[in-house]
């Protein structure tokens, strides 16, 4: 399965949650097509929580401490809010033999964005 669909049904899942309708996240399966059954199994025996208290441990302990998410960092630096040029930062740390495919446009740089995205984030704490 693509990993576009699988983004389709965490933006869904946190969209309901913003919208205060936690109940319903289920419905995001349908809308994306994909087999509720792994995630129930992992919700339902205890793993999901462990898995998630346990990234939230380790997101607690970030220094600097994160903001909002995505949060993401690329040799132990944060992008703060220049998350969205992820690929640049990826490509110009990368220091192998084989540049990974997304890195060989020339249109590859780094844009500092100023503007903060106004959409709400959600994290576990």
């Amino acid at each position: 399965m693509k990993q576009e669909t699988h983004f389709k049904l965490i933006s869904c899942i946190e969209q309901l949650h913003l919208q205060n309708k936690h109940s319903s996240w289920q419905s995001c399966f349908a809308s994306t097509g994909l087999n509720q059954n792994p995630i129930e199994n992992c919700y339902n025996n205890g793993l999901g929580y462990r898995l998630e208290t346990a990234y939230a441990d380790e997101t607690t302990k970030l220094k600097p401490a994160h903001r909002f998410v995505p949060w993401v960092l690329v040799n132990n630096q944060p992008l703060q809010e220049d998350y969205q040029n992820f690929i640049a930062y990826i490509c110009k740390a990368y220091k192998g033999r084989n540049k990974p495919q997304a890195c060989k446009t020339k249109s590859l740089e780094i844009n500092k964005i100023n503007v903060q995205d106004t959409n709400p984030r959600v994290c576990f704490r």
